[in-house]
């Protein structure tokens, strides 16, 4: 294929509509008539020698080669985007950038409510698309830039990633309120806490975290009930059983009022887990992607 022959603004056509599954949608995203729009992907069809796109219902299909080429478009719009990026000033009260990030339950409190929270007051154009944490794909999405930013508890070692500390966090033991043995006490012991029911993350999860290696060092193991997948369910769970569970102080006093739980120190010694953001080193210098850091640096410091 001569490349020079392509008129680039045609694979903007094509995104837009492999997007949307719409030609009409993507007229109007683009700015243009769907008429112009309808041309440009005639074009691209006798450019390289496919349908593309085949009618489909109220909108269109991609066909099996558009498929094939999509990822390859999109990435290439948005290496292209990004680098032009670079040379302009980021204004985050005008801009309509969304990030994608990695975000894992333990620390969404502390981050994303006081980022989302601002957004809503200072820079209504900004928006974020958070995901769990997911052990098996993280080092890709991050590698492959599927997101932008990702928070974990320990940096990534490869190469194209930056990783940099962000804040420390510790662990608590949570409790309903009218628990029949610690409704009303104001701890738990060691030995309780190891043979009492909880409900906690699965065992690759639990690995990760100081608690667990402090919990090994001593030889001892949690008597698990039941495992939650999110971090989230825990404290639900605890809230309607008898059953007790570790979460993040932070995570523990935001949502301990609103279902009537009693917060414990852990009674071993386990060091706070440490957070990191960890990003690919394409985004160290774009200025919308250090305005995030920076804010997010600032928000874990307010803490």
């Amino acid at each position: 294929m001569n490349l020079r022959k392509l008129d680039l603004n045609l694979l903007l056509v094509f995104d837009a509509i492999y997007a949307d599954r719409s030609v009409t949608n993507a007229a109007h995203k683009l700015g243009m008539t769907q008429p112009a729009v309808s041309n440009a992907l005639k074009r691209l069809r006798e450019h390289l020698g496919d349908a593309l796109f085949e009618r489909s219902g109220q909108g269109v299909e991609p066909t099996q080669e558009a498929r094939r080429l999509a990822p390859v478009i999109r990435s290439a719009l948005e290496d292209i985007e990004r680098t032009l990026s670079l040379g302009e000033d980021f204004d985050p009260a005008t801009s309509k950038r969304e990030f994608g990030m990695i975000v894992p339950d333990a620390i969404e409190t502390i981050i994303m409510q006081p980022l989302v929270t601002l957004a809503l007051e200072k820079m209504p154009g900004i928006r974020y698309a958070m995901r769990p944490l997911d052990l098996d794909s993280l080092s890709r999405s991050v590698v492959s830039k599927d997101v932008e930013l990702a928070f974990f508890v320990a940096p990534i070692h490869e190469p194209h990633v930056s990783s940099v500390f962000l804040m420390s966090e510790s662990s608590c033991v949570i409790a309903r309120a009218d628990h029949p043995v610690f409704g009303e006490r104001d701890a738990i012991t060691e030995d309780e806490f190891f043979t009492c029911g909880f409900v906690a993350l699965p065992a690759e999860m639990r690995r990760i975290t100081h608690l667990e290696r402090e919990s090994r060092a001593r030889g001892r193991s949690r008597r698990i009930v039941c495992t939650a997948k999110r971090l989230w369910s825990i404290p639900f769970m605890v809230a309607s059983t008898d059953l007790i569970g570790a979460l993040p102080l932070s995570m523990a006093q935001s949502i301990a009022p609103k279902l009537n739980l009693k917060i414990f120190d852990l009674p071993l010694n386990a060091p706070p887990d440490n957070w990191y953001m960890i990003w690919h080193s394409d985004y160290d210098h774009d200025p919308a992607h250090r305005w995030l850091r920076e804010t997010i640096r600032a928000v874990a410091a307010r803490r």
